[in-house]
């Protein structure tokens, strides 16, 4: 098996379960609607990505593509080939991803890694899959993307402008880096006031009606 070491993301869709079962219930209901909506801009995101870092041919037989995308049922799958450039693109990608799904009331949570990935695109496992999943599933706790040290640490290497701007922002209580999307969305609130505030303003009433549907579920109200 031949590896290569990438930038790998690994999201996840929170609810998905239930949102399913919902829709399944009424399929012409707005839980329905929400939810292809969702996934339709899940499934976009590659086209965007493709822009976003831009990726070549593949190196060879034994190298994926610059860009390489997975989705399968609630999870999705990315890595890329890092550079500084990519990596802000990439970063940028996920933030505006972060924003569109709260708009739709969906919500995710993710882990970056810098780790080795298995150098086929059909296969995505190695000790970055692993690594960016344990981001996911342990730290980022609450619905936010996190990253790993060793994405931390690339960064101040290789893209330190990343770390000093509105993408990303250290948390004051836990003291992890995570991808910060409503932070970086109000740095454009200047140029498109009314569209940003709009977005806003839907966000907020999704987050109000799903606070509001979950009192007796303390565990899933604190995140």
């Amino acid at each position: 098996m031949k590896f290569e070491k990438r930038i790998v993301v690994f999201l996840d869709i929170l609810g998905f379960a239930a949102l399913v079962e919902s829709a399944a219930r009424e399929p012409e209901g707005d839980t329905a609607g929400r939810l292809n909506a969702a996934l339709t801009t899940i499934q976009n995101l590659k086209l965007h990505l493709d822009d976003a870092v831009a990726p070549g041919t593949k190196l060879s037989n034994n190298h994926q593509p610059k860009l390489n995308i997975q989705i399968f049922s609630d999870s999705v799958i990315l890595s890329i080939l890092p550079d500084s450039e990519s990596v802000e693109g990439l970063f940028e990608m996920l933030s505006k991803l972060f924003i569109n799904l709260m708009a739709q009331g969906v919500y995710i949570r993710g882990g970056i890694a810098f780790d080795q990935i298995f150098a086929n695109e059909d296969s995505p496992c190695g000790p970055g899959v692993n690594k960016s999943y344990q981001l996911e599933s342990e730290i980022a706790d609450f619905p936010r993307i996190v990253l790993g040290k060793s994405v931390v640490d690339y960064c101040r290497l290789s893209a330190p402008n990343i770390l000093d701007s509105a993408l990303v922002e250290r948390n004051d209580e836990d003291g992890v880096y995570s991808l910060e999307p409503i932070k970086h969305a109000t740095v454009n609130l200047d140029s498109d006031p009314y569209g940003i505030l709009s977005l806003a303003s839907t966000i907020a009433a999704y987050l109000n009606h799903n606070l509001k549907s979950i009192v007796d579920h303390p565990r899933i109200f604190e995140k």
